[in-house]
């Protein structure tokens, strides 16, 4: 045995004054690292919110065939200047013609507001967004959607926050 413990002194004595060869451990380029992570939000609703949300989703349904049926109604008021797009997302009644027609044509309008008000109401509150942003919203798609003498409510560059009513170009 003292022969052994002799043989691993003289070792450990040889190795320690050796030295060991260096090692790079830089990269010429950059690590690249890909990562694709999946996130999934569920949200559980009680049974008395999924009846109102079914609710909710038929009155929408019922709404957007009420503004369906009277989208054309609407384009002929338009053509004939009785009515504007307003920077709210609904319709103005400029001028009202005289007699029965006139307080038909103030119904139909007056309908439509309310429709539209409930439309941008529902995607509000479904998006969690604020109302006047949606109106912004659907002021801007019926500006830029509106025929050439159509008139539109547009920004008053001499008064800020204010609007004035325009024909379209």
């Amino acid at each position: 045995m003292p022969l052994r413990s002799l043989f691993i002194l003289a070792a450990a004595a040889l190795l320690g004054g050796c030295r060991l060869p260096p090692v790079n451990l830089a990269t010429a380029e950059p690590l690249k690292v890909d990562i694709k992570v999946d996130l999934n939000v569920y949200q559980h609703r009680s049974p008395d919110e999924v009846a109102k949300a079914d609710a909710a989703g038929e009155a929408a349904e019922q709404v957007g065939k009420r503004m369906y049926n009277r989208a054309a109604e609407i384009q002929e008021l338009k053509n004939q200047r009785y009515v504007a797009e307003t920077h709210r997302g609904v319709l103005l009644l400029r001028q009202q013609p005289a007699g029965t027609y006139g307080a038909y044509v103030k119904k139909v309008v007056e309908e439509e507001n309310v429709d539209r008000l409930q439309v941008m109401t529902a995607e509000a509150s479904q998006a969690r967004r604020e109302l006047r942003e949606v109106m912004e919203e659907r002021y801007e798609a019926a500006r830029g959607n509106a025929h050439p003498g159509e008139w539109v409510e547009v920004p008053d560059p001499a008064k800020p926050e204010s609007y004035r009513l325009e024909q379209k170009r």
